[in-house]
């Protein structure tokens, strides 16, 4: 029987609009990448430097040069008199893989060894173009689910009206994490829309969900709910006995772990250690001794300083995904209901299990980035989203866009502070009405402190450097728009469809 969305071109996406949507992306990220200077990013960035120049994992030049001593940091491992990187080696790689061809023509070009043009060339090349396939991602999805004006609003919301928008300025691995996962729920989701399993596809899923691990090592528990989804897809498809799937998909999720595996094996000796079993910074051992990997039991006053609570909780800092409630109810296919399930499955269990870790509020953070991951899931929800909710999503789409645009435009200064003063010695907030996005960024951004974007190098540090930016994603939004419109009229001659009016 054939599906009668792939049937109707109208609902799929076309390739002038994901180009748009990915453009958008790109010139927002890559108009404040590289404006990181904390731990964890520069010790991602210090593998990338080892891996695409010096063709080594070690870190060391990094650590020890004076000429790079902006790169070091405490986010490190030490074995056998050298320092490595102790983050899950994923968004490095992609990096590495991104900057060494860079490198090579700029060196080939004359331009000399600067920290600050590997900083921004590298985080913007390594990451913010990989982070940015969120955007049409999102909206292919969407498209093809409810079309594409509730596209265009679903994308904004994921992209821009949570953290994945400062996120993906910098090179973390959660952004690209929640790609690979989204990545391979559409494979699956689409599968079972279009009731016909291809094994390539099949390859290709088991490929990001093993990068995905090796990219952020707690989402392992992501691709097991994944893996329950995919084993319904099977079920509803009477090929739950068919050993071609398991296997094809196994060999990719294995070809994904391998670079780690290797690393492992040549860095410490073992596949199967981490650079977290090695810290070089004694409270970071000892605080990933505890646990798994510093994940105790789930924290319910934690979850709810996640969730809820105006300090960090995510529905307060992105509340449009209060409709993804809505959205989970009024799902009413077996298909979306399917895909419902798994995404309130995914979500919900994630957020548990980072309750109890350790330092969920991602030490110098405006959000717990550790959450990060399971933003893109959340299009789901929002993607069934009944018509009548219009007026809610666009207003508390824009309300998200907002907040979050503070938290990338300012500076974080007295972040640190307010965290500190906030949270008592078990990570459990001691004051309600505060936050960090309106009581330490906005702030900031009130006293003048704004990150060095890319409009600050030819205008006046402050708003009037956004301007540039403001004008570039007017003129996408509004190629967008047109894009939507012209493939969405109705053809000359054709009958007006009953929801046009009269």
């Amino acid at each position: 029987m054939a599906d009668p969305l792939s049937a109707n071109p109208r609902r799929r996406a076309t390739v002038r609009e994901l180009v748009l949507v990915y453009l958008m992306a790109v010139v927002a990220f890559g108009y404040f990448a590289g404006t990181w200077g904390d731990g964890n990013t520069n010790s991602r960035l210090a593998l990338v430097k080892a891996i695409a120049e010096e063709h080594r994992f070690t870190i060391d030049t990094t650590q020890i040069d004076r000429e790079w001593a902006p790169f070091r940091t405490d986010d490190r491992s030490t074995y056998q008199g050298h320092y490595y990187s102790d983050k899950a080696m994923g968004s490095s790689l992609v990096a590495a893989l991104a900057w060494a061809p860079a490198h090579a023509v700029l060196r080939a070009a004359g331009v000399p060894d600067s920290p600050r043009t590997f900083k921004v060339l590298a985080t913007f090349l390594g990451s913010s173009l990989a982070c940015a396939l969120m955007a049409p991602l999102v909206f292919a999805f969407v498209t093809g689910r409810s079309g594409p004006r509730t596209a265009a609003w679903v994308t904004a919301a994921i992209v821009f009206g949570t953290p994945v928008f400062r996120y993906s300025t910098g090179l973390y691995g959660h952004v690209l994490a929640g790609l690979l996962c989204m990545g391979a729920f559409v494979i699956w989701y689409e599968a079972h829309r279009r009731s016909r399993l291809s094994l390539p596809r099949t390859f290709v899923s088991g490929l990001l969900l093993g990068f995905m691990i090796v990219t952020e090592y707690p989402t392992a528990l992501l691709a097991l709910i994944l893996g329950f989804y995919i084993l319904y897809v099977l079920h509803a498809q009477g090929r739950l006995s068919d050993w071609r799937p398991y296997g094809v998909m196994a060999a990719g999720f294995v070809l994904a772990l391998t670079p780690l595996l290797y690393y492992n094996l040549q860095v410490y000796g073992d596949p199967f250690t981490t650079g977290y079993q090695h810290h070089a910074t004694a409270r970071f051992a000892a605080a990933h001794a505890h646990g798994i990997a510093g994940i105790g039991w789930p924290d319910p006053v934690v979850l709810f300083a996640t969730t809820l609570h105006p300090f960090m909780g995510i529905f307060w800092q992105s509340p449009v995904l209060l409709l993804a409630i809505a959205g989970w109810v009024s799902a009413r296919e077996t298909v979306d209901r399917a895909a419902a399930w798994c995404s309130l499955a995914a979500i919900s269990a994630y957020i548990v299990l980072l309750s109890g870790y350790y330092e969920w509020s991602g030490g110098m953070s405006y959000t717990p980035r550790h959450l990060i991951p399971v933003y893109p899931l959340f299009a789901i929800p929002l993607a069934f989203l009944p018509a009548r909710w219009l007026p809610a999503a666009l207003a508390l789409t824009g309300v998200s866009i907002v907040q979050h645009t503070i938290a990338v435009t300012a500076r974080w200064e007295y972040l640190v502070r307010l965290i500190q003063q906030t949270l008592d010695e078990q990570g459990h907030p001691t004051a309600f009405f505060v936050s960090t996005i309106w009581n330490a960024c906005w702030r900031n951004l009130q006293a003048g402190l704004f990150v060095t974007n890319r409009g600050s190098l030819v205008l006046p540090v402050g708003y009037v450097s956004l301007v540039p930016l403001l004008i570039l994603e007017g003129a996408l939004c509004f190629a967008l728009l047109r894009a939507s419109a012209a493939r969405s009229a109705p053809a000359v001659g054709a009958e007006k469809p009953s929801w046009a009016g009269h």
